[in-house]
């Protein structure tokens, strides 16, 4: 039997940008984001994210899920934080909040 990898969320020092990867140990996580984010790996701080484990990749995980573990985005027009699925659209640059939806 083969065991799950699990998912660990991380996030580059000092950009607000972060993603969801599938390790089987908190050391390769560490090792990976090191790597991505071209920081020290003393300074990576990667947190296992269970609600995600389920999913082979970020890009699987529904939108639905990030709102329900208490996540949110930003619209890529304004910069405004969307923090219900109501509330975003999807438009060519990314996400969208309804605001500026409405005004296109």
């Amino acid at each position: 039997m083969t065991q799950e990898r699990k998912a660990y969320y991380c996030e580059e020092y000092g950009t607000g940008y972060g993603k969801i990867e599938y390790f089987d140990n908190v050391g390769q996580a560490k090792a990976y984001f090191a790597n991505e984010f071209q920081e020290r790996f003393v300074d990576v701080r990667p947190h296992r994210v269970p609600w995600a484990d389920g999913y082979k990749c970020q890009d699987e995980i529904p939108i639905e899920v990030f709102f329900e573990n208490g996540w949110w985005f930003e619209c890529n027009t304004c910069g405004s934080q969307i923090d219900e699925l109501k509330d975003l659209f999807i438009n060519e640059r990314g996400y969208c909040c309804k605001s500026c939806y409405k005004k296109r």
